[in-house]
């Protein structure tokens, strides 16, 4: 069975997410690939959820950054496809994230059940 480069586990209303590029996890194209997929399947999730929480696997990191040994066989054009795709990713989880975390503080101070409007 092929090792998932990002994952997650229910813990409750907790998404426990992981981290698992050995021995650093460091963020290659195909980690960031796996993380974006993840938080794509924890949206659809998104009503069950009150907490996510992210770590890394293993003893030595919780994350190395970029995983410059993979900067080698880049180009130009393929530098900027792949920036670009990072910001996708990124720029994906902050949007859906940043609205709904301010939907939930509001909805929390007034008791009342959140009204996510970012799908």
């Amino acid at each position: 069975m092929e090792r998932k480069l990002a994952s997650y586990e229910m813990e409750g209303q907790t998404a426990i997410v992981t981290i698992d590029h050995p021995p650093m996890n460091a963020l290659d194209a195909a980690t960031k690939e796996a993380i974006g997929k993840v938080f794509k399947e924890l949206d659809d999730r998104r009503q069950e959820i009150r907490a996510v929480v992210l770590h890394g696997a293993g003893e030595k990191a919780f994350a190395a950054g970029a995983d410059i040994k993979t900067f080698l066989e880049l180009n130009p054009d393929s530098a900027k496809r792949r920036l670009s795709r990072s910001h996708q990713i990124y720029l994906w989880a902050n949007l859906t994230t940043t609205e709904d975390m301010k939907e939930g503080a509001r909805a929390f101070i007034e008791k009342r059940k959140p009204q996510y409007r970012c799908r």
